[in-house]
C-alpha cells in the first residue's frame, strides 16, 4: 500500500534528438518494463528511494554477478551494462523484478538522471517515453525543486 499523501503522477522520460534508434529501442525497453513492474505492484510501495549506503552496493554486487552470469553463459554485455529494469530507484530492491536489459551507458545513465528529478517518495502512477526536444529545445521539462534530492545522484 502506498503512503497516503504522497506526491505521485506520471513519470516520462524524454530522449533527446541524437539519440540512435537503438538507444531509443534500450528506452522504450526499460518504460515497458517500468509498466509491467508498476502494473504488477513490484516498485517500492514507498515511491522513489535513494539509492545510497548498503542499497547502492547491493545493486551494484547485483549487476556484477548479472555480467559475469552472462559472460559466463558465452552472452558477454560487451560494451553495453547490465540495466536494472527497472531502476532500483523505483524498486527499493537491487534484485530487478523485470531482469535485465542491456544499454549503453548513455542511455542508462540519462534514464538514472531523469528518474533523480522526480522527488523522493514519488509513486509513478505511469511511465511513459518521449522523444526530440520540448519546444524550448531541452530534452526535459522537469526541474529541480525545494524538496528533491540532487539530480546529480548517481543513477540507481
Amino acid at each position: 500500500m502506498s503512503r497516503q499523501g504522497a506526491p505521485r503522477g506520471p513519470v516520462r522520460f524524454r530522449i533527446p534528438d541524437g539519440y540512435s534508434t537503438e538507444e531509443v529501442g534500450h528506452a522504450q525497453e526499460y518504460v515497458e518494463a517500468a509498466e509491467r513492474a508498476r502494473a504488477d505492484r513490484t516498485l517500492s510501495t514507498a515511491g522513489r528511494q535513494t539509492v545510497k549506503g548498503e542499497l547502492k552496493a547491493a545493486k551494484d554486487r547485483a549487476a556484477r554477478a548479472e555480467r559475469i552470469r552472462a559472460e559466463a553463459a558465452g552472452e558477454p554485455y560487451g560494451p553495453l551494462v547490465a540495466a536494472h529494469l527497472p531502476d532500483t530507484t523505483w524498486t527499493g530492491t537491487s534484485d530487478p523484478p523485470e531482469g535485465w536489459g542491456r544499454h549503453t551507458h548513455r542511455v542508462n545513465s540519462l534514464l538514472g538522471s531523469l528518474s533523480a528529478k522526480y522527488p523522493l517518495g514519488y509513486i509513478p502512477e505511469n511511465f511513459a517515453l518521449e522523444t526530440g526536444e520540448d519546444d524550448d529545445g531541452r530534452a526535459d521539462r522537469l526541474e529541480s525543486a525545494p524538496g528533491r534530492d540532487d539530480p546529480r545522484e548517481e543513477p540507481a
